[in-house]
């Protein structure tokens, strides 16, 4: 009978590496932070209106007219002026209102017969200065 030996061998190459296994769990979330720095001040806003802070735009006389107000200007109010040519009453005022986030204003006439019958938007603005440079 032969006999079969217990001893061991030399180590073998490394075989090829075996697939990618399965994600692992997620972990523990971490401690909070520490409270950043306080950031600087901001300027002040302006505390008063004032003439020089307001300032008026017109639209073009039409069957609806719209004043828009400078850029990063803001509406505070608004109106229109109303012309009528004919021989019929003036045109009635349909609209007059602020545009979306008062950006200008927006104003339409009905027509009481007169196809000359117009009308101006006028748009109040207030002058919002630069805030940050």
């Amino acid at each position: 009978m032969p006999s079969t030996g217990t001893g061991t061998g030399s180590t073998g190459p490394a075989g090829p590496r075996g697939p990618e296994g399965p994600r692992g769990l997620a972990g523990t979330p971490g401690d909070t932070g520490d409270t950043g720095d306080t950031g600087e001040r901001g300027p002040a806003g302006p505390n008063q209106i004032n003439a020089t802070s307001i300032y008026a735009t017109f639209g073009a006389f039409g069957t609806t007219s719209t004043a828009p107000c400078d850029v990063n200007d803001t509406a505070i109010s608004g109106g229109f002026n109303v012309t009528s040519a004919g021989t019929n009453q003036p045109g009635i005022p349909d609209s007059s209102l602020p545009l979306t986030g008062f950006t200008g204003w927006f104003a339409q006439v009905l027509s009481q017969g007169n196809a000359a019958d117009t009308i101006q938007a006028v748009a109040i603005c207030f002058d919002n200065p630069t805030l940050r440079p």
